[in-house]
């Protein structure tokens, strides 16, 4: 190790080392940094540790770190912070949305919807410790507010973590809120959350996001509800909700209903291969992430740049974002084909009498035209006049 626990190193001296020197400085050293110190390190440094150098900094002082610190911080650090430090610092909302996916899964349960303080105020009181001076995970936790997060953010959350989340968690979280969830963190709604849901508020999702929604979520909708829905709502419904319908349940339904049933059911192939290609595509995000993270840390491992093991990994991140084009190339034409599926739905029916009336008008066209031709055209043979009782005249003007 450069610097060891116990060295009387100058912080100034420190300040100057390159990213590489300050990796060989030891743990229980960067532990024991002060925030005085710390305010002396170049922001190029601090994002610079390695994982377990960042893990033995106490969350008091990773919350004192400024907004350029956690803007630039990478993502590979992201992913060994502590769900004590993650639920002690406080700075979620300074991270960017990769950085937020980042987090894994686990790591979300510290993280409360609402905005929260917990402060062991007896301690505190007992110690002569002011607020600002705690530097134990344990002792002070701000929690940020997974409410104040932006769309950006709060759609980068780790769909697992969502499925995760208790009933406490969903009853505090808006309806609006939830809408805003996309792929699978919708899949990922508990299907008890999803039954409780009224049919006004059904009508309020977006028509893209209901195609997310999985067999085992619709068949929690009460059947009350289903019968609230407008015909035209019905229509936008994932091929999964005619299976998931009793006969007993599709008998109830007004006729309107069941003929939108009936094209629900139309649009099952077209339904099916959207999914499947959506899919695909989060299975290429996920690599692509991976790949982010390792490429991450090995930009900075300064043995990354000798053993080949950089090279490796822009290469792997660069595999892994063509594979990500083609999947959503593959997603969009999936999902435009089953628009164009949709849109027969959307199109408004043309009432039968349009056709009737249509009808008589077409062939009332058809007898004056006959009638023109036979009689009525330039230089061709008149019948003779007649008298209006069927006898013809030799000079029609005789009469006048």
């Amino acid at each position: 190790m450069l610097v060891r626990t116990g060295d009387q190193v100058p912080i100034d001296t420190i300040a100057k080392f390159s990213w590489k020197q300050l990796q060989k400085i030891n743990y229980e050293f960067i532990g024991n940094m002060t925030e005085a110190m710390w305010k002396k390190i170049p922001v190029h440094l601090i994002i610079a540790m390695t994982g377990e150098q960042i893990k033995r900094i106490p969350a008091g002082t990773l919350a004192k770190f400024g907004d350029d610190v956690w803007k630039k911080i990478p993502i590979h650090l992201i992913t060994k912070l502590s769900i004590q430090t993650i639920q002690a610092f406080g700075k979620l909302e300074h991270l960017n949305a990769t950085a937020i996916g980042a987090i894994a899964a686990d790591k979300w349960k510290g993280v409360p919807i609402e905005v929260c303080y917990c402060v062991r105020a007896r301690e505190r009181k007992k110690e002569g410790r002011k607020e600002s001076d705690l530097n134990h995970p344990t002792d002070t936790v701000r929690a940020q507010s997974i409410l104040k997060f932006s769309v950006d953010k709060l759609q980068a959350i780790n769909y697992t973590a969502v499925g995760a989340w208790t009933k406490e968690k969903w009853d505090k979280l808006p309806f609006n809120t939830v809408i805003q969830f996309v792929g699978r963190q919708i899949q990922s709604i508990p299907a008890e959350v999803v039954g409780s849901w009224t049919s006004e508020q059904w009508q309020k999702i977006p028509v893209d996001k209901l195609i997310l929604f999985t067999k085992e979520q619709i068949e929690k909708i009460p059947f009350e509800e289903i019968a609230k829905m407008s015909a035209d709502f019905i229509k936008k419904l994932p091929a999964e909700f005619e299976k998931s319908l009793t006969e007993e349940q599709k008998q109830k339904l007004s006729d309107a209903q069941k003929k939108a049933l009936e094209f629900v059911k139309s649009k099952k192939e077209a339904c099916e291969k959207y999914l499947e290609e959506l899919k695909k595509k989060w299975a290429a995000q996920d690599k692509v992430a991976a790949a982010e993270i390792q490429l991450s840390a090995a930009t900075f491992t300064a043995e990354a740049e000798t053993d080949g093991s950089l090279v490796q990994a822009q290469m792997e991140f660069n595999t892994a974002k063509q594979e990500e084009a083609q999947a959503q190339s593959s997603a969009a034409e999936a999902e435009a084909s089953y628009e164009k599926e949709q849109n027969k739905g959307d199109a408004p029916a043309v009432p039968t009498y349009v056709f009737v009336v249509g009808g008589i008008g077409f062939c009332a066209l058809a007898m004056a035209m006959v009638s023109f031709w036979l009689f009525g055209k330039s230089g061709s043979a008149k019948a003779p006049a007649g008298d209006g009782n069927g006898i013809a005249l030799a000079n029609p003007m005789s009469r006048v």
